[in-house]
């Protein structure tokens, strides 16, 4: 019977299954959403390239280059680094589908990801430049 502390502790166990093999292909390959039931668990994998920067070309990060001159942003902002509220942020990519937050960012501090408006960004960033 899987409940939610089951299915984190059989996905954390997949999680240390797959660092090794993503070594051993170059890839970059990571866990999404999990979702579980009383008799199974349905578990999102992500496998990306990685680029020249040893950095992962998820589908994301290609929707920002594609997309960012549509948000007032360069696709050279990605990777960059501001401070929003007292936080530093790095953008990591863009989901366009997301209308009103459709910029994703990466909370320097903890890791854990934010879906920002262009807006936020372009602020962020300008108080950076100046």
């Amino acid at each position: 019977m899987f409940d939610r502390a089951e299915t984190r502790k059989i996905v954390d166990q997949i999680e240390d299954t797959l660092q090794p093999l993503s070594a051993q292909l170059g890839l970059h390959i990571e866990t999404g959403n999990a979702r579980y039931s009383s008799t199974n668990i349905t578990l999102k994998i992500n496998i990306s390239t990685i680029n020249a920067k040893g950095q992962p070309t998820t589908k994301e990060v290609t929707d920002f280059q594609h997309n960012a001159a549509s948000y007032g942003l360069s696709p050279d902002d990605l990777y960059k680094q501001f401070d929003y509220f007292g936080n530093r942020y790095e953008i990591i990519g863009c989901k366009p589908r997301s209308y009103k937050f459709p910029l994703i960012v990466k909370k320097v501090s903890n890791g854990k990801h934010y879906k920002f408006s262009a807006y936020q960004i372009r602020t962020g960033l300008k108080k950076e430049q100046g």
